[in-house]
């Protein structure tokens, strides 16, 4: 049997609740070349031998692509669908199965891998390794970066953000009939108040929200409860460390919010993206594209 080389970096399933319902097709928008096209969920967000790893000989080079079809993604659909359609419903394993792919989808897209890069040519990953492995010692060392660094950095965060997610406040919201969500090729993005997209803040952040658009009718939002609350007021200050403690989460869900607070998040949602992103029509893409209409929404 040949093996797979195309390889969605956000699952072919998940894109499917943003098609446009006349046509089956997905609306996209490339905000570096600033062309249009209508593909099937099949033809975009993916990458030829994206999840290959280099492996010891007798190792399937494609197990993560697999294990990732054959488990998590297709156990994930009915977990999130209890999420959107009856949230008391959900178990601890769809609870976890939700955790972990929040956690892979924000971390394995291209987005991160670059930021990645950035991160490792500055010093700040030596730095960060150095901390986290006293025993590489704190001397000069240089980090040798190639295209499969980005299995190490999921294995470097692997855990850190979930733990995060665990303790914060869920909020399913849904747009009105009038206007939907879209969606990008980082879909599951962090939001600070204090630091205006591109740049994106860490969820270790008191401000710091987890933005997911579950589809194109209902949008996942994770916040800290101290700073919903106001307990904790300053968006860039740090979680205190008591505070990091999962129990079970607040959850809300049916709001349906107005057109302004749709046309925010999809700002956000395309600012924080590598380069594209997709919706059920055109119109709703031009809309979080307009500077003119949407500036003054992020302030």
């Amino acid at each position: 049997m040949p093996r797979p080389k195309r390889h969605h970096f956000v699952p072919r399933s998940y894109l499917e609740g943003f098609v446009d319902p006349e046509s089956g097709c997905l609306h996209a928008y490339d905000k570096v070349s600033g062309n249009y096209w209508t593909p099937k969920p099949k033809n975009v967000m993916v990458i030829k031998d994206y999840y290959k790893q280099q492996v010891p000989d007798g190792i399937d080079p494609d197990i993560l692509e697999k294990k990732l079809g054959e488990s998590l993604e297709s156990e994930i659909k009915s977990s999130f669908s209890k999420l959107v359609n009856n949230p008391c419903t959900l178990t601890n394993e769809d609870t976890a199965n939700i955790l972990t792919y929040l956690e892979l989808q924000h971390t394995h897209v291209p987005r991160q891998v670059e930021l990645s890069k950035r991160f490792s040519k500055t010093g700040r990953l030596r730095r960060a390794l150095q901390e986290t492995f006293p025993e590489l010692g704190m001397g000069e060392s240089t980090l040798a970066y190639s295209d499969h660094f980005r299995f190490d950095f999921i294995k470097m965060f692997w855990g850190t953000f979930a733990h995060y997610f665990a303790c914060m406040n869920w909020d399913v919201v849904k747009a009105p009939r009038t206007c939907s969500f879209i969606t990008s090729d980082s879909p599951v993005s962090f939001y600070n108040i204090a630091f205006p997209p591109p740049t994106e803040a860490g969820p270790g952040l008191v401000g710091t929200m987890v933005l997911f658009p579950l589809d194109s009718q209902h949008f996942l939002v994770l916040q800290h409860p101290e700073y919903v609350s106001g307990t904790i007021t300053t968006a860039t200050e740090k979680i205190p460390a008591d505070a990091l403690k999962p129990e079970e989460f607040d959850l809300t869900y049916g709001k349906v919010v107005d057109k302004e607070q749709v046309y925010r998040l999809n700002y956000i949602m395309l600012h924080l993206s590598h380069r594209i992103i997709v919706g059920k029509n055109r119109d709703i893409l031009e809309k979080a594209i307009d500077p003119c209409l949407l500036d003054d929404l992020i302030n």
